[in-house]
């Protein structure tokens, strides 16, 4: 294991009803992952390409990406670096409503090779 796959998690989880690919970040800069299985985008189902959008990890952010696996798939993710920002908090919301909004991320890539890559077989 790489310097750079140090900053990251990447593990893929099973229970008796979901399958889920997780990711964390403990770097201090923003990423872009984009996942294959056997090729194709989780999110899609498309073939993989370089113009491909994965998800958007602010630094300590962690997510698990439900989708559906085989036995023997092999699961490939890679890690993209960019410029990123959060969206700014409404406060003028009520926090009954803001409780369960997903973290708003404005990013843009700028490498054009991932910087690390992680394989998992299922």
């Amino acid at each position: 294991m790489d310097n750079e796959q140090k900053k990251y998690i990447f593990e893929i989880t099973k229970t008796a009803l979901v399958e889920s690919v997780y990711f964390e970040n403990f770097s201090d800069e923003f990423v872009e992952v984009v996942i294959s299985a056997d090729g194709k985008d989780i999110k899609t189902g498309k073939k993989i390409t370089a113009q491909t959008k994965g998800y958007c990890y602010p630094p300590g952010y962690g997510k698990a990406i439900k989708t559906k696996l085989s036995k023997g798939m092999k699961v490939i993710a890679y890690v993209y670096k960019g410029d990123g920002r959060e969206k700014p908090v409404d406060f003028n919301r009520p926090a009954i409503l803001r409780k369960n909004e997903p973290r708003k991320v404005y990013f843009k890539r700028t490498s054009s090779e991932p910087v690390a890559t992680f394989v998992e077989i299922v």
